[in-house]
């Protein structure tokens, strides 16, 4: 059981029960059975398209992290060494505030899905690349969208001049 433990803000919260879930058990964790799916592939396509699959998303992940870290109005919370990223505007009096704010309004507009994370008490936008249709286009389009929602939620929150 403690191989699969994970502690994070976004796994199993709000459940104050301890019942068996076969999730907090599982390689799968939240996902119930994807490992056949996955098998299936493996089984008619081999290897090689896991590890094309694998090294494409890395790589990607990589080249997100140093779009990130380009722009002076961000941070990133790590060095990816996988498929995932987080980070994170910085350009604003609460970066808190604002990154919740970014993540609610890109979500409740359907186009782009990103979710949030708190690491040491801060507020990070987090990514996990997975689809192989994604390209540095899509990553650079979603830092302007990013970058145009901040703006806008530093307007409206600015008191009128008197």
């Amino acid at each position: 059981f403690d191989t699969f433990r994970q502690e994070a803000e976004y796994l199993w919260e709000k459940q104050d029960f301890e019942w068996q879930h076969d999730g907090k058990s599982t390689f799968e964790c939240t996902k119930s059975m994807s490992i056949l799916k996955v098998y299936t592939l493996f089984k008619q396509f081999g290897d090689k398209i896991f590890e094309e699959f694998v090294d494409y998303q890395y790589d990607l992940t990589r080249e997100f992290a140093r779009l990130v870290k380009a722009n002076p109005h961000f941070e990133t919370a790590h060095e990816p060494d996988s498929n995932i990223l987080c980070f994170r505007y910085t350009d604003c009096e609460n970066p808190n505030e604002v990154n919740a704010e970014i993540r609610q309004q890109l979500t409740a507009e359907g186009r782009l899905y990103i979710v949030q994370t708190v690491l040491n008490g801060d507020t990070y936008l987090r990514v996990t690349l997975l689809n192989p249709k994604t390209t540095v286009n899509h990553l650079m389009n979603l830092l302007a969208e990013i970058g145009v929602i901040s703006i806008t939620h530093i307007l409206q929150s600015q008191k009128p001049f008197t």
